[in-house]
């Protein structure tokens, strides 16, 4: 995300998985369920800029900009 914001790309995280949340961890306290799929999107996942405010130069700007902070993350 911290390349996205350098350049004027606002994102934010994806979702704070349910049964994470305060609420319903204290009211199912004795589970120690794992949602896998759940926590990696939660960690991993984000939202990027969408909507008719974009014309598509900014739209491919996003698209090109995600596609090589994918690339670089996943050289390292």
């Amino acid at each position: 995300m911290k390349k996205l914001f350098d350049f004027k790309i606002e994102t934010r995280p994806f979702f704070y998985p349910l049964h994470l949340q305060p609420f319903f961890k204290k009211k199912n306290k004795n589970s120690n369920e794992h949602l896998v799929e759940s926590e990696r999107l939660g960690k991993n996942g984000l939202y990027i800029p969408i909507g008719n405010h974009l014309d598509k130069s900014k739209q491919k700007f996003i698209a090109k900009t995600l596609t090589s902070s994918v690339k670089e993350l996943t050289r390292k």
